[in-house]
């Protein structure tokens, strides 16, 4: 079981500058996709038309585009090895970890829409955006929700549902609910799973600011209605797509959590305990352990456990290799880790301390 780490990183002076630039963009880019949004629809006579709807979609896809590729340590990285280019209407069944969700989400296609909880969708002022995108909130009732579902698959919009309901605190896959499973039954529509990794920690749950770091997508193969690969029925399908995102998942995790992608977060870690700039200079001067840590099959866990003098490289280890249990032996890295171990409550259950 993995942990998240990046909830207990605090924040520095650097990233309070770079937070505040990326609230101003954001909500200037919000004030934007309103006006735009009046003049296509609330001022302009006539009904909304699918032409319109898309024209704004694509405008939103635009902006997400723009806001990524602009920030100063922000990065997306999309696979596709299927080919899914979402021409046909389908339920995206999608991990939970993040607010920053959307942000992999919307510029995958501009015929992408959201579900979204009553919390999320009485947001004030971005609540108008939901509007006029054609979200839907999920507390509507389930007669609602397939005429919904029903009325812009038929034109060609996929619809994304977030299984787990909640997000995920620790980006371990959570329990699946039936309701995306069942409403693709009901309306025999494709189910289209969605992985997306990186946005839980760089803004975990119950933190209101952003770490460094990157963001992946990968979009998996489209299962059909006939399909019984996964089953047939929505219970059968809740469970077997539940196993195939656990397994997935990990597989992902264990490709994109190398030791230079805890770089940012072992350097905020260590300094709780006044270790930030000798952390710093040991990653730098030790290319961030990676002949090390990045091994496949544990050969290095002995050269590690003997080798740390600083607590740094044990739990780097740690963290690359949630499956391994690391136990440091030199007695200042214990007392290092010792003492961030009580400043912080998230890290790595696999590390151990010799009594």
């Amino acid at each position: 079981m993995r942990t998240n780490p990046f909830i207990d990183v605090p924040l520095d002076a650097r990233r309070i500058v770079v937070q505040v630039l990326s609230a101003i963009v954001f909500f200037g880019e919000i004030f934007y996709a309103i006006f735009v949004g009046l003049c296509q629809f609330t001022f302009r006579r006539g009904p909304v038309t699918d032409e319109r709807l898309l024209r704004y979609h694509q405008r939103i896809q635009h902006v997400f585009c723009r806001n990524i590729s602009m920030h100063p340590w922000l990065s997306l990285k999309i696979s596709n090895p299927h080919g899914e280019n979402f021409g046909k209407g389908a339920v995206i069944v999608c991990n939970h970890q993040s607010t920053l969700d959307p942000l992999c989400l919307l510029p995958l296609s501009p015929r992408i829409l959201m579900a979204m909880n009553e919390k999320v969708w009485h947001t004030p002022i971005v609540s108008l955006v939901f509007r006029y995108a054609g979200f839907l909130p999920l507390a509507s009732d389930m007669n609602r929700r397939l005429a919904y579902f029903r009325k812009y698959t038929s034109k060609g919009y996929s619809v994304v549902v977030f299984a787990e309901g909640l997000r995920s605190k620790d980006c371990n896959i959570r329990r699946f609910h039936q309701g995306p499973f069942w409403i693709a039954e009901q309306l025999g529509l494709d189910l289209l799973p969605v992985f997306i990794h990186g946005p839980g920690h760089l803004m975990p749950v119950g933190v209101n600011y952003a770490n460094i770091g990157g963001l992946s997508v990968e979009i998996g193969k489209r299962i059909t209605p006939s399909d019984s690969t996964y089953g047939l029925t929505a219970k059968e399908r809740t469970r077997a797509m539940h196993r195939y995102f656990v397994e997935h998942y990990d597989e992902i995790c264990r490709r994109e959590e190398t030791a230079t992608y805890f770089h940012h977060c072992l350097i905020g870690l260590f300094s709780r305990i006044g270790m930030k700039r000798a952390v710093r200079g040991e990653l730098d001067a030790n290319a961030d352990y990676a002949t090390l840590v990045d091994v496949p099959d544990g050969s290095t866990l002995e050269e590690v456990e003997y080798s740390d003098r600083s607590g740094v490289l044990s739990l780097l280890y740690a963290m690359v290799h949630p499956e391994q249990t690391v136990t440091p032996h030199n007695d200042e890295a214990i007392e290092n880790l010792r003492h961030l171990y009580r400043k912080c409550h998230n890290l790595p259950t696999n590390l151990i301390f010799r009594s």
